[in-house]
This record gives structure tokens, sequence and C-alpha cells, in this order.
């Protein structure tokens, strides 16, 4: 896939056509990014929590669990910035997740 809707996050740091394939490495990876984001966000780097939290939510995306969780870290640095417009996103996101989305893969734990 490519065109510019691809590259409209190249300046997140992320690739929202992550393969998706799943399995321990990518749980792995999840969890790193999760925890990065989260070491991220109390150190106050925003633009690094950001980053690390987009990752998991690409790398969870087919577990509902992982993929709140994701969101969840998204709106946490929303809310510490005092992004009212990204807090919103991120509530709307979540809601259409917990709505819409089923699990892919069984999580690996």
């Amino acid at each position: 896939m490519g065109g510019p809707a691809r590259f409209a996050y190249a300046d997140r740091g992320w690739d929202h056509w992550a393969d998706g394939a799943g399995g321990p490495m990518a749980d792995a990876e999840y969890e790193s990014e999760m925890d990065q984001g989260r070491t991220a966000l109390a150190a106050r780097d925003f633009r690094a929590a950001y980053r690390h939290f987009g990752r998991a939510h690409n790398l969870g995306h087919d577990v509902l669990a992982e993929h709140l969780a994701a969101h969840r870290g998204l709106l946490a640095t929303a809310w510490k910035q005092r992004r009212l417009d990204r807090a919103v996103a991120q509530l709307f996101l979540m809601g259409g997740a917990a709505l819409f989305d089923r699990d892919q893969r069984k999580p690996v734990r």
C-alpha cells in the first residue's frame, strides 16, 4: 500500500500498516513498546511516549485488550499534555474499538 496516506504517520515514527503477524516476537515487542511509552510518559517526554504507544497500538491491534491499552496510553499522553483535541479523539477511538473490534489472535500470556 503506497500513497500519501501511508506516509502520513512517518513523522510519528511508526507505520500504520504494520504486518500484524503476531506471535511471541510481536508480544514481546508490544510489551517493550508499552513499557517504553510508560517510561517516557513518566519522564514527561510526550513525543517519545506518543511514538511508543503508537507502535504498541499497531503491534497489539489484533487483540482487543492490547489495542485498548495502547489507546489508554495515548489518552494519558494527551491528558498530561492538556491536549483536549487528542484526548477526545482517543475516547472516540476507544469507544469504537470496544464496540466493533474483535480479537483476531489470542494473546500469548
